[in-house]
């Protein structure tokens, strides 16, 4: 589950990026082979080696995941750069848009190390076979006859593979890996002919037989519920889509996501309403992916009615594991379901290790990797609600292990008891009841809840060990939000405030409090709006001097103030004339440009000249919208000045206007105009 707007970021989302899919084995099979003719007795062994193609640094896999990873990296874009271009990031954040190119590189660094120096081969012994783990890896797997648990042979469009099941993992190998076009057909084949001429060959085959039908049954099966549930959560999506909430942890709110502090109001439907909701593209396509192949497992082992039932035991587990010790105010995601089809995986392989099938069972090294990552990405990616998944994984594998105890082997075509699908019908009309009560909410106005939750996130920012930072993050959200209202902004402005003086050189958290003092002076009218648009003002222009071109968070720090400053600047001449400061002139200077005079700019004082140098800010405007930041200086006792050939201002067109915002006397004049164009990011803010 993530959380949205969360104490510790932005929108906390239940996010699966580690258990978003099995090994290369956990396709959905075609018709499971071999025939019933590869039990009958076969002639000795004729093949003493199978040779497998030339190794490959680079596979097809690898360039999906490349490919994945850049169209991420292209997603995340704007949020990267800001990360390298300012000068504290946490280390949490750093893993964040280091980890996932670090792993590709270490990952290509051990297929390097395990890529062998030349072609591998199958190779046929008296009494074992010489397995390669692939044709790209130096690793081998040695394996006696006698314990080969099964051999199963696959269809996956035109292309053809062999499983081979060690009882401890299950090795692949498809027609492409073989030098031979027939190659996994004489793999199969040989395997069999060598498993004929044991002594205890009966034995052998009886086991793999079993195996076998237990994988033909399974794989046989239709994954009618996966397919349901995934088609409910992209409605859902859908739904957030057309209102537009997808992104907005308060849109979602609305429609029901898990708020503890509402649900302690009696809103329990949000417990159910929540695991249908999801937090923007990527979640619903990361829970989309894990459902598809988690769901699509697990149905096929236990049954439909079974795995309905893990899926909705672990998502209300999930849910009221966020609610009761989840780090988040607001959470959102179906990975608590997911999670809970997790671990009723991990169930079904603690319960029957010996005799699940391939391509279901995965190897103990699966497990711990998997595993590691997700109990390791809530420490890295502080979005995650480590509750939610933590929960339903409990829940959902304890529901499957109750579910199948009294099967003493594992029977995919067994049928529910009644019991277990008088339960499962309750829960589902407990849910149903929970979203039509979701729908009502959704229909009505509660901006008394809105309030609410975004206090508490404030709240417990506060009291965290990183409140700057996780104040800041909601503060900066609500800032820049069009929607949000006077209300929100006001707590975020009173967190803030209590937080800047401590963090008096934090120039973010101070652009913050200036971003905020702006936004509530557009909403306010009389002396409080002057007063604020005027505190914005003064906190930005002092933010500006000490800035630098790697202070900012969005870019260029200087860039990013100026264009702050700008806008400030023009809302305040608006709505009560320039700010000339001591009273050095009694009517501003004005600034015209020429750009027919090569960019030329004309300085003059129309009420005479001031005693003292000043510095004069000026908003560059062109048909009335702000480009810019003009800052210059008229020396003491002149009354014009003139500044030639600027080359940024004369790339501007004719129209161009400068607009005089503010007056400061200064001690030392520097008459070199200096120009900074308005950041496109700060020009989109409201």
């Amino acid at each position: 589950m993530l959380r949205l707007g969360s104490a510790r970021n932005s929108i906390a989302v239940a996010s699966n990026k580690g258990i978003c899919c099995m090994d290369q084995h956990a396709d959905q099979p075609g018709p499971p082979s071999p025939p019933e003719g590869d039990f009958a007795p076969a002639p000795p062994a004729q093949v003493d080696r199978l040779e497998l193609v030339s190794p490959s640094l680079w596979t097809r896999g690898m360039t999906t995941a490349a490919v994945m990873l850049v169209v991420a990296g292209l997603w995340f874009s704007d949020f990267i750069l800001a990360v390298f271009q300012a000068q504290q990031v946490s280390w949490q954040i750093w893993a964040m848009v280091l980890g996932p190119p670090l792993a590709f590189a270490a990952y290509l660094g051990w297929r390097w190390w395990d890529k062998p120096a030349e072609s591998r081969a199958i190779v046929f012994e008296d009494e074992r076979v010489l397995l390669p783990v692939s044709s790209n890896s130096k690793r081998t797997v040695e394996l006696a006859y006698g314990d080969v648990k099964g051999v199963l042979a696959m269809t996956r469009g035109r292309s053809e593979s062999v499983l081979v099941d060690t009882g401890s993992k299950t090795l692949g190998y498809a027609d492409g890996e073989f030098e031979r076009p027939d190659g996994t057909m004489l793999l199969r084949q040989e395997l069999f002919r060598r498993i004929h001429q044991l002594p205890n060959a009966s034995e052998v085959l009886a086991g793999m037989r079993e195996r076998q039908k237990l994988a033909r049954i399974a794989t046989s099966k239709k994954a009618t519920v996966t397919k349901a549930l995934l088609g409910i959560l992209a409605v859902y999506f859908g739904v957030e889509l057309w209102m537009g909430v997808s992104e907005d942890p308060f849109g979602l709110i609305e429609l029901g996501a898990n708020a503890p502090a509402l649900i302690d109001q009696g809103q329990y439907f949000r417990l159910i309403s929540a695991n249908f909701l999801h937090q923007g593209w990527m979640h619903i396509i990361l829970n989309g992916i894990a459902l598809l192949f988690l769901g699509t497992a697990v149905e096929k082992l236990v049954g439909s009615w079974r795995m309905l039932l893990i899926y909705l035991l672990g998502a209300l587990g999930g849910s009221l594991g966020s609610y009761l010790a989840g780090p988040g105010m607001v959470s959102v995601g179906s990975s608590t379901a997911i999670f809970g089809l997790f671990g009723a995986f991990l169930a079904l392989h603690v319960r029957y290790w010996k005799s699940l099938p391939p391509p279901f069972r995965q190897s103990v090294a699966w497990w711990v990797v998997i595993i590691g990552i997700n109990a390791g990405l809530p420490v890295v990616v502080p979005i995650i609600d480590y509750a939610a998944h933590g929960a339903g994984f409990v829940v959902g594998g304890v529901a499957a292990w109750l579910l199948v105890l009294p099967m003493k082997d594992l029977k995919p075509d067994h049928r529910p008891s009644m019991i277990t699908r008088g339960i499962t019908v309750l829960m589902s009309a407990v849910f149903v009841a929970g979203l039509v009560q979701a729908a009502v909410y959704a229909f009505e106005t509660h901006p008394q809840d809105e309030a609410q939750v975004f206090g508490s996130m404030l709240d417990e920012a506060l009291e965290s060990e990183s409140a700057p930072e996780q104040v800041n993050f909601i503060a900066w959200s609500t800032a820049i939000d069009p929607d949000a209202s006077r209300e929100q902004l006001e707590e975020a402005r009173r967190a803030v405030e209590k937080v800047v003086d401590e963090q008096d050189d934090r120039l973010e958290i101070r652009d913050t409090l200036a971003t905020l003092n702006y936004r509530l002076a557009r909403k306010l009218s009389g002396d409080r709006r002057l007063e604020l648009i005027d505190e914005a003002i003064d906190i930005e222009r002092a933010v500006f001097r000490e800035a630098t071109p790697t202070s900012g968070l969005m870019g260029d720090g200087k860039v990013t103030f100026a264009s702050q400053l700008a806008r400030f600047l023009s809302y305040r001449r608006e709505i009560a004339g320039p700010i000339i400061e001591d009273n050095v002139f009694a009517e501003p200077p004005t600034l015209r440009f020429d750009p027919s005079d090569d960019g030329s700019m004309v300085i003059r004082a129309p009420g005479g000249a001031a005693s003292t140098s000043v510095a004069i800010y000026a908003s560059a405007r062109v048909e009335g919208k702000v480009r810019g930041l003009v800052l210059t200086c008229l020396e003491a006792g002149k009354e014009e000045a003139t500044i030639d050939n600027h080359d940024a201002l004369a790339k501007w067109p004719n129209n161009l206007r400068l607009v005089t915002g503010l007056v400061e006397p200064v001690d030392t004049c520097d008459t070199e105009l200096q120009f900074w164009p308005m950041s496109p990011e700060i020009q989109k803010l409201p």
